[in-house]
């Protein structure tokens, strides 16, 4: 069963006599039936346009639970985006976007849920529903966001979050959590598919703020608690959409913005507030779960970061890829480096999610990663080198010349006698050293049973044919003949 004009007029004759209780019944049944459809052909464009009629007419002047009804049918119909022209019409979206941002003491907090998740399911499909949600409702959205933020940080509203959103009070904490990932899905579609919101947002520092201060309160509150984590996933989602815009910028701090930042987050001249929340973070996944997707999305976005900022590299380094210690092994394994290298060798998306940020620390340098994951062995690095074709650039030496504000090169010279890169600590126990050396033995020689051959690029390549060995091979002028 789905909607029909016929179905739609007969709604409108039970308003006009009043009797809502049996629209409630009817339009109840339908959205049971509808609920799990993505698609109604039989909802033609006529149909739509009589549906967007009755709403216009009606939303206003129901009781709680024919509005919500009436804003459930208009979330399952936007799933179709076929003829939603006819549906989502400019006085239709700005009338359920007005049932989402509510006056202050507005007392119908349920259609509150139904109308974010229309919005939400509008803004995938119109163009038109996103400009008019940008023009009317964006500023509205992040002063919602921000006080709600501040009490799920605080532990209560402020003065003025219950002047302006009395209506939140009304809210029990699990429906005020619910309702909070509503909003922040509101903004990772918003920041996905509008651009102008994208450009002005990521350009203002107070907006960065309020998802800053939120991303690292819940990273580091309770980070064994779902709720927590899901906070912070849907954040560092619209953070990762902030920061890959190209008004983007992070640029140093003037001494102003630094006095407003506590010690603890401010290196070289830099606000690290995102990357040491990311770091702990990281780690946290590690310890817990390793290989969740929490754990690769972190990562991901801190090599985004530590790629176009140099402050955040530099800090990101000196964590993950202290200057070397050679001493201490127990110590070694509780760091955050020793947690990153039990992952490497896996070959999963965690593990490929790893490598990519180490090696972006490094520079993209192989000689640099080469020299700071020494003493780990190369069987940790022996995948990155042969996927990015760096086996032939090991001993090109090559150094980037901007790197000269870093000190990797000396801080490895200071140690490089108590290091062999081959085989990693030289205080390896004989069994330890044994399984390293194996390993990467077992590398080589899988290697050399597919064939190797250097391409034109002097990169490595595997051998297509038997004939391709031999076209390398170049017979000696010695004979074997008499």
């Amino acid at each position: 069963m789905s909607l029909t004009a016929e179905i739609v007029a007969n709604w409108s004759n039970l308003l006009n006599s009043k009797n809502e209780d049996g629209f409630v019944a009817e339009s109840s049944s339908l959205i049971r039936e509808m609920e799990d459809t993505l698609e109604f052909p039989s909802a033609n464009d006529v149909v739509k346009k009589a549906y967007a009629d009755f709403l216009l007419q009606n939303l206003e002047n129901v009781s709680e639970a024919a509005r919500c009804n009436i804003i459930s049918l208009l979330r399952i119909l936007c799933r179709d985006d076929t003829g939603l022209t006819h549906l989502l019409t400019e006085p239709v979206c700005r009338m359920v976007m007005a049932a989402a941002f509510p006056p202050s003491r507005s007392p119908q907090v349920k259609a509150l849920f139904e109308a974010e998740k229309c919005i939400i399911n509008s803004l995938f499909h119109s163009v038109l529903a996103r400009d008019i949600f940008a023009d009317s409702f964006s500023g509205y959205l992040l002063d919602r966001i921000e006080f709600i933020s501040q009490r799920y940080m605080e532990g209560q509203f402020s003065e003025l979050a219950q002047h302006r959103f009395n209506y939140l009070l009304l809210l029990s904490e699990d429906l005020l959590i619910q309702f909070f990932f509503y909003d922040l899905r509101l903004c990772f579609k918003m920041t996905s598919g509008h651009n102008e919101i994208l450009s002005v947002w990521s350009k203002d520092q107070s907006v960065l703020r309020i998802f800053c201060t939120l991303f690292q309160h819940t990273s580091n509150k309770a980070k064994n608690e779902e709720d927590d984590n899901t906070i912070s996933s849907n954040v560092l989602l619209i953070m990762c959409n902030l920061m890959g815009s190209e008004e983007f910028d992070f640029a140093t701090l003037d001494e102003m913005e630094l006095s407003k930042i506590g010690a603890d987050y401010v290196f070289d001249g830099y606000d690290i507030t995102i990357p040491k929340a990311l770091l702990e973070s990281i780690e946290d996944s590690l310890d817990n779960e390793p290989g969740s997707h929490l754990a690769i999305i972190f990562m991901a976005v801190l090599r985004y970061i530590c790629e176009a900022s140099d402050g955040a590299r530099r800090y990101c380094r000196l964590q993950i890829l202290p200057v070397l210690e050679t001493e201490d092994v127990e110590q070694e394994e509780k760091t955050l480096r020793s947690k990153i290298a039990q992952i490497l060798e896996g070959s999963d998306l965690c593990s490929r999610m790893a490598t990519e940020l180490v090696f972006t620390l490094c520079q993209f340098s192989p000689d640099r990663l080469m020299d700071y994951w020494a003493k780990e062995g190369l069987d940790h690095s022996a995948g990155l080198y042969a996927n990015r074709g760096l086996l032939g650039s090991l001993n090109s030496r090559m150094r980037n010349e901007s790197d000269s504000e870093d000190s990797e090169t000396d801080d490895y010279r200071q140690v490089e006698d108590q290091v062999n890169p081959a085989t990693g600590w030289e205080n390896m126990s004989e069994k330890q050293r044994e399984f390293e050396t194996m390993k990467l033995l077992d590398t080589i020689s899988r290697m050399m049973d597919t064939g190797v051959t250097m391409g034109e690029d002097g990169c490595p390549r595997a051998a297509e044919h038997i004939s391709g060995l031999l076209n390398e091979y170049e017979p000696t002028e010695n004979s074997d003949s008499d």
